[in-house]
């Protein structure tokens, strides 16, 4: 299976903005502080560029790295392709660089200009986390998440929060966190290098919820609270 962990390890830099198009220094991962470089170009004493990253205003990422240590935005001030401004962002070890270069495709000299906001995001809440269960497992017996599915059908959207597809708080569940398996969707987990005859199942489940395991299908039993239930395998 693949390998499970919240931790996305992003690095310091990065295009975090969430408000404009630029980019962000993550100056406490712990306490969630966000230092954001707003890059405004336009034109000198006319007009200066709307780069709301909710809005189509002409800003976009050109062109980025796997790893994100170095990636570019188009600033396009007179589509398409006429005036642009790309701004090339690369982390070198604790420093970043930034270069900026103005492109003039038209007939006529231009007058261009780069302005910075430089602000300091704070969280306005603070996550306040459920409280989870320990695992304590025996000798021979293995834990597995139940964010650690190998493939998924029926979950839109997109991730919040940090967590997987589907995954949302739960009291009393492992580490605060559950998958919520709605009408519809369908989890599929792969295990490799695993010699046992019985299957755990912990879940709170509701009328004609079953799960499906090497082509036998179990049905779960009713429950308010999580409840362990034994499948043989």
């Amino acid at each position: 299976m693949k390998d499970w962990s919240h931790d996305i390890s992003l690095p310091q830099y990065g295009p975090y903005n969430k408000q404009y198009v630029g980019f962000s220094h993550i100056a406490s991962p712990a306490r969630g502080l966000r230092l954001d470089i707003d890059l405004l170009p336009g034109f000198y004493r006319r007009s200066v560029m709307d780069t709301r990253s909710i809005a189509d205003g002409g800003a976009r990422l050109w062109r980025a790295r796997p790893d994100l240590q170095r990636f570019v935005y188009r600033y396009e001030l007179l589509p398409p392709g006429k005036i642009y401004c790309e701004a090339d962002f690369a982390q070198q070890g604790a420093e970043a660089a930034l270069r900026c270069t103005f492109v003039n495709k038209t007939s006529r000299p231009q007058s261009l200009q780069a302005d910075f906001c430089f602000s300091v995001r704070v969280p306005s809440f603070w996550r306040v986390p459920y409280p989870g269960a320990e695992v304590t497992l025996p000798a021979g017996v293995r834990w597995i998440a139940a964010g650690k599915y190998a493939a998924q059908e029926g979950i839109g959207g997109i991730a919040h929060d940090g967590f997987f597809l589907g995954e949302e708080p739960e009291p009393g569940a492992v580490k605060g966190c559950a998958v919520r398996v709605k009408d519809g969707v369908r989890l599929s987990y792969r295990f490799a290098g695993i010699t046992a005859n019985s299957l755990l199942l912990r879940c709170r489940a509701e009328d004609g919820a079953a799960v499906e395991v090497m082509g036998v299908t179990h049905p779960l039993p009713k429950g308010e609270a999580l409840e362990t239930d034994c499948l043989p395998l």
